[in-house]
């Protein structure tokens, strides 16, 4: 499984992603959000990705630090894919989110009050 890159927003202290494996790193169009709405603690959150025959092509463990976002580029074709997203706290969620390079084929994934959602598109 490929390792994603991280870019953080703003003030590089968005959040942390905690690579799985040690293999090259790819880049891609295709985004993935995930917003901490927590002021006070930080999430872990395990995010898998899964094509439209069921086939998990991506699979993620990233922190998100309180009141921050983190974007992740996944290296994946641009398509409908089922994102399932769990946190520390045993709460998971799952969307089938449109993932291309706008802003509406956006997954994104929202942490706060101990729970987790995934949305598709920002807006």
């Amino acid at each position: 499984m490929p390792t994603q890159q991280v870019r953080v927003n703003s003030d590089n202290q968005s959040g942390q992603d905690i690579p799985n494996n040690s293999q090259n790193r790819q880049n891609g169009e295709q985004t993935l959000v995930i917003r901490n709405y927590d002021a006070s603690k930080t999430y872990t959150v395990h995010v898998q990705v899964h094509n439209a025959a069921g086939k998990c092509v991506c699979e993620r463990t990233l922190q998100a630090t309180p009141s921050r976002a983190v974007t992740v580029e996944m290296c994946c074709e641009a398509a409908t894919y089922t994102i399932t997203a769990q946190i520390e706290t045993g709460s998971v969620d799952m969307a089938e989110c449109r993932v291309g390079s706008g802003v509406d084929q956006t997954a994104l994934i929202e942490t706060g009050n101990g729970s987790v959602r995934v949305a598709d598109g920002l807006i």
